[in-house]
């Protein structure tokens, strides 16, 4: 902070300010995202993140990404997104639904056993399935559309 603002805030001088910033972008920042590099930042929903030098984009707008933004993640490079608005989410909704009747299940360490089980018992499932074996999976509009 200046010392001119810390004055008008009664604050002592020197102090430290801190902002936000995105989470995937600080992802991308702590990946060591550099030109030729694409970071993939995974949990409720998914970013994927590259950065390219300004005169490499030149004027160019990327299609098919989700943003394009000069300096979003680096100084001096043009920041490009991309990702899922829903990932790790639906795990837990899916989950969710699967266990509606478990609430009903007296003891809560049955039922917790249960639900600790449940992905992994799916995921060994899963493992066992051609990926286009049953058709369509899942739709891709939860938690909105990119």
């Amino acid at each position: 902070m200046t010392p001119e603002w810390a004055d008008r805030l009664g604050l002592p001088r020197g102090i430290a300010v801190a902002v936000g910033a995105l989470d995937a972008h600080m992802g991308a920042v702590g990946a060591s995202v550099a030109p030729g590099i694409l970071t993939r930042i995974m949990g409720t929903s998914t970013c994927d993140i590259m950065v390219a030098g300004k005169d490499e984009v030149g004027g160019r707008c990327i299609k098919g990404i989700c943003g394009q933004v000069d300096g979003s993640v680096l100084p001096g490079f043009v920041g490009f997104e991309a990702g899922q608005s829903a990932f790790g989410d639906i795990y837990a909704w899916f989950r969710k639904m699967l266990a509606w009747t478990l609430k009903d299940i007296p003891g809560g360490d049955a039922r917790q056993k249960v639900l600790d089980g449940m992905l992994v018992e799916l995921t060994r499932e899963a493992q066992d399935m051609e990926p286009s074996e049953d058709g369509v999976v899942a739709l891709d509009w939860m938690n909105g559309r990119r």
